[in-house]
């Protein structure tokens, strides 16, 4: 979602479909726990998030179950030791890797990355987010940080939106090594697909404008296989913005579920991105198309998941008055391919970004990312 003024100058009210809090910890408390879960497991905080946001931010249970769950996929064989103060281990399977003081992080880091490798083979890892490259505000240091989360959450393509020219820059310097790196066109701020140079296999990438935006805003689509035998296509998109503009919107969303109907069934599609959607908007264009699912609401419609920029939670933007909106406007829809003898089914569906940023205390950005897995069977 953008706030009118940054293009503008003028304050314009933004809608919220509804205040009410969830019921789980604050922000703080989430990273926390999730800090605390990656170092006693030896994992990373997007696998914390993954456990903690099924189990309710419950940290003792959500450790326990992810022990329990590498000795049932190692059946038959001792499971790893939940390591204790001061001792440093890492759990490959039915063996734990003891790396002693003489051990250099180098090898630390190769063990983490093969167990992570073993774990998630048959898994495609998705994130879309808008990063708020227009805000000037700390953006190196929150645009760095972006890249470090989808290092760290070894996503196999990464959707963004609000990217600028200076934002570009950044994620060029930090990731063009291991991802390709396409973008829907440089002017004041734009869209990008980052796909994963060896677990994706890059096809052809078009862009479409949305003659009706008064904002620039396009459709930026890219044609990839995953595992070289499960071609799909990604939509990348960020809707016109606002209240004001809901017709334009749900005409830009009316095009993009037309787009997905003209691409062959036997091949899936993935479309994401800051929709600037209200439920209301949805409910007056039809609803979702019949074969599109909802990744959140597939995966449980958890309500710690269902907010992506909510300025109860995220205070990156100055906001006067007592009232703070909160809005699912980034969503993730997909359609499986119908005659692959191989299909990608959601698995996962959580929120990043959730952390604030040090010594600023400022979050990545306004938005929170959205983190799917998807499962090949």
């Amino acid at each position: 979602m953008l706030v009118w003024k940054k293009f503008t100058g003028q304050s314009i009210s933004v809608d919220s479909d509804t205040e009410l809090p969830g019921d789980f910890p604050p922000v703080e408390v989430c990273a926390e726990r999730c800090r605390k879960f990656a170092e006693v497991t030896d994992t990373n905080e997007a696998l914390a998030q993954f456990y903690l946001q099924d189990r309710n931010w419950n940290l003792e249970r959500s450790i326990q179950e992810y022990y329990e769950d590498l000795a049932e996929r190692n059946r038959g064989e001792p499971p790893p030791k939940i390591k204790s103060a001061g001792e440093t281990s890492t759990a490959t399977g039915s063996e734990v890797v003891r790396l002693s003081s003489s051990d250099d992080d180098e090898s630390y880091e190769q063990a983490v990355d093969q167990k992570n490798e073993e774990l998630s083979d048959d898994l495609m890892k998705v994130i879309s987010w808008n990063i708020d490259g227009l805000d000037p505000k700390n953006v190196e240091l929150r645009t760095n940080n972006v890249c470090s989360i989808i290092k760290r959450a070894q996503a196999d393509i990464a959707m963004l939106q609000e990217v600028t020219p200076v934002t570009l820059n950044l994620i060029q310097q930090n990731l063009e090594s291991d991802y390709h790196i396409l973008h829907s066109g440089l002017s004041d701020y734009f869209t990008a697909i980052l796909v994963h140079k060896k677990r994706i296999k890059l096809g052809n990438s078009r862009v479409f404008e949305f003659s009706s935006s008064s904002m620039g805003r396009k459709l930026q689509v890219v044609e990839v296989s995953f595992k070289k035998r499960h071609s799909l296509f990604i939509l990348n998109t960020h809707l016109e913005s606002t209240a004001e503009f809901s017709d334009v919107r749900k005409e830009q969303l009316r095009k993009c579920f037309r787009n997905i109907n003209k691409i062959p069934t036997d091949t899936a599609v993935l479309f994401a991105g800051d929709l600037n959607l209200r439920d209301k908007e949805l409910d007056e264009i039809g609803g979702i198309p019949p074969g599109i699912v909802d990744v959140w609401a597939e995966q449980g419609s958890r309500p710690e998941a269902r907010y992506t920029w909510d300025m109860t939670r995220n205070d990156n933007l100055l906001w006067n008055g007592s009232f703070r909106p909160k809005c699912r406007f980034d969503r993730m829809y997909y359609r499986k391919s119908a005659s692959q003898e191989t299909q990608l089914r959601p698995a996962y569906f959580g929120l990043i970004g959730i952390e604030r940023l040090l010594p600023h205390r400022c979050f990545p950005s306004d938005h929170w990312g959205l983190y799917a897995h998807f499962r090949l069977i």
